[in-house]
């Protein structure tokens, strides 16, 4: 690894972006079919979808240590312990899926307690959808694994194209298993269920076909490329600030849509709206990041920390230009793409001046993103924990009780505080950037 510049940043970003945005259409696809199917249908996603995607995210969090180790080592061209980490992660993965798997199950014993003031109809609809969703839980882990060890090794393209094939598959079942066409019986919400469960199951199959026999994957799997114990304990220390960091912005997000619900159904209508209108932002930020993670750590490996700070710098920059250009659509033409999630006349009218604070932060969230991956693929994930932290509770929430309570802002107050947290946290890590210190984190002894 000789320079770094723009070109090595887009190529690595872009298929990552496509990914995390077939990602999304694949669950806005599941609330599409069954909106078309029954109301109880589609309002039980309002369960199934947040329980799906915080059990992943949770379990998840130890790809970072991962990402990190196999970044070094790649850039390093130590090859047999870039695959030994791999095939760790991979096996640490199928168990934590195992796990996540049981404690989901277990949770859906408790769902009717925990959800008395939800119809009976939409409660059986979410038991009837997680039941196979829940049991996707392993092969998604190692999925996950698979992928960002290819992308920690400067490949995005085939995480990409394996989740292409996932995403037509679950599009094809979900309309066969959904309303019953031809042979396949109709089981509504549990045919959605069973769609994602067998969309995991191709994806993984995909990535573990291309790094047990491809010939030209960049880190192979091979049973015999055992880690060594520091290098193993190495993965796990640099991800246990990374699931603090997962559990935090859980648990403020619990919070913070908790405050907005007392604003009152409209309210929380509007705002569905506009954080489906943002998810492209969320999405093309987290493609950002998997570029800065990459090639922070690469470098790294490589004995060049000055390369590790400019791969940060461009894709902070790519990062904001882009996210910017959104924000400029979101200004231009905020109401034509709020009615792409409902007409209603007074909902948009309550959403509209919220886009204006959405193309705010648009470019303060795509520079968070990709400065928080570099000093996670550098392994300073302590830092990544510690401003997280900062931002997402004690501004993010002390703001929005500011501006949309006291100041009786609404839900405009809600917008403005978030644009508050990520303008904190992408400030902090520009600071901790310059400063340096993230790029001095040093790998156990493999011995």
């Amino acid at each position: 690894m000789t320079k770094i510049g723009h070109r090595e940043v887009w190529l690595l970003a872009w298929p990552a972006i496509v990914q995390h945005l077939a990602h999304t259409a694949l669950f806005l696809g599941d609330r599409a079919i069954l909106g078309n199917y029954s109301e109880e249908a589609l309002a039980s996603m309002q369960i199934g979808g947040p329980v799906i995607w915080s059990t992943y995210s949770i379990f998840s969090a130890f790809v970072v240590g991962a990402v990190a180790v196999i970044g070094r080592k790649v850039g390093a061209k130590e090859e047999r312990e870039a695959e030994g980490a791999m095939r760790f992660a991979v096996l640490v993965a199928l168990g934590l899926g195992i796990a996540a798997l049981i404690v989901g199950r277990l949770g859906l014993l408790g769902l009717d307690s925990l959800l008395p003031e939800v119809g009976e109809g939409v409660r059986d609809a979410a038991k009837a959808y997680l039941r196979p969703a829940l049991a996707m839980m392993p092969q998604t882990l190692v999925a996950l694994t698979i992928a960002a060890s290819l992308q920690a090794a400067g490949d995005t393209r085939t995480p990409l194209v394996a989740t292409l094939l996932a995403n037509a598959t679950n599009l094809a079942l979900d309309v066969g298993l959904v309303f019953g066409v031809g042979p396949l019986p109709e089981l509504g919400s549990e045919g959605a269920g069973i769609a994602t469960f067998c969309a995991a199951l191709v994806e993984a199959l995909v990535l573990f076909g291309v790094v047990r026999w491809g010939k030209g994957a960049r880190v192979r799997f091979r049973f015999r490329r055992s880690l060594a114990r520091p290098l193993q304990h190495e993965i796990l220390r640099i991800s246990m600030p990374a699931l603090g960091e997962r559990c935090v912005q859980h648990a403020g997000f619990m919070i913070f849509v908790g405050m907005v619900t007392r604003l009152g159904d409209e309210a929380m209508a509007a705002n569905q709206a506009l954080l489906s209108v943002e998810s492209i932002v969320f999405m093309s930020g987290e493609g950002f990041g998997i570029a800065a993670a990459a090639l922070a750590a690469q470098s790294l490996g490589a004995g060049r920390p000055d390369l590790a700070q400019r791969s940060a710098e461009l894709a902070r920059n790519q990062a904001m230009v882009l996210l910017a250009a959104y924000g400029v659509v979101f200004v231009l033409f905020p109401e034509p793409l709020l009615r792409l999630f409902g007409s209603d006349p007074e909902r948009i009218a309550l959403a509209l001046p919220c886009m204006f604070a959405a193309a705010l932060s648009a470019p303060l969230l795509g520079a968070a993103d990709a400065l928080s991956s570099a000093h996670r693929g550098a392994g300073d994930t302590r830092s990544a924990f510690l401003i997280t932290f900062f931002g997402g509770f004690v501004v993010r929430l002390s703001a929005v009780y500011l501006l949309a309570f006291e100041l009786q802002l609404g839900l405009l107050g809600v917008w403005l505080g978030t644009t508050a947290d990520w303008f904190a946290r992408s400030s902090l890590l520009q600071l901790s950037l310059r400063r340096g210190r993230w790029k001095t984190k040093v790998l156990a002894d493999a011995r």
